[in-house]
């Protein structure tokens, strides 16, 4: 996950984020897995990760800065606007409302996607509350007529 605008913060209350989630019994025996790792999760279920603290790496591409977590975290969104439009155009994905308790570390930062302004983080500890509807038919219609718009 390439992060920018790193900031390492303990909350002093409960922040709510989003996650994106698969739902598919064939390939999990849990509600719910990570998209892009194996990792099974369930609705009302904390999780944490034994290690500490998210570590951040630093590294450079094509003459730009930019940071990875390397272990050590969960990633989530702050908002569903963060989420990148093809993720939540994907029929596989489901997004869940989430919390991040105030005794979790966590890093705030800006994501490197379309979206310049997205904002997201990565925590130590996360726990699925609700799968959040996201009607996929007004995307695709925001989608159409913003490139209506754009030509």
């Amino acid at each position: 996950m390439c992060l920018t605008n790193i900031e390492k913060i303990t909350p002093q209350e409960d922040i709510i984020c989003y996650k994106l989630f698969v739902i598919d019994p064939k390939v999990c025996d849990s509600d719910m897995r990570s998209p892009f790792y194996s990792k099974s999760w369930k609705i009302g279920k904390m999780e944490t990760l034994k290690r500490n603290t998210p570590t951040v790496y630093s590294s450079y591409y094509n003459g730009h800065k930019s940071h990875k977590i390397q272990g050590g975290a969960y990633h989530s969104y702050q908002n569903i606007a963060d989420i990148p439009v093809e993720f939540l155009l994907c029929f596989d994905f489901v997004v869940c409302k989430c919390i991040i308790p105030k005794s979790s570390k966590y890093v705030y930062s800006g994501y490197n996607n379309e979206n310049e302004n997205s904002k997201g983080y990565a925590s130590q500890k996360l726990k699925p509350v609700e799968i959040v509807h996201v009607d996929k038919c007004e995307l695709f219609k925001m989608l159409y007529y913003a490139n209506l718009s754009n030509n």
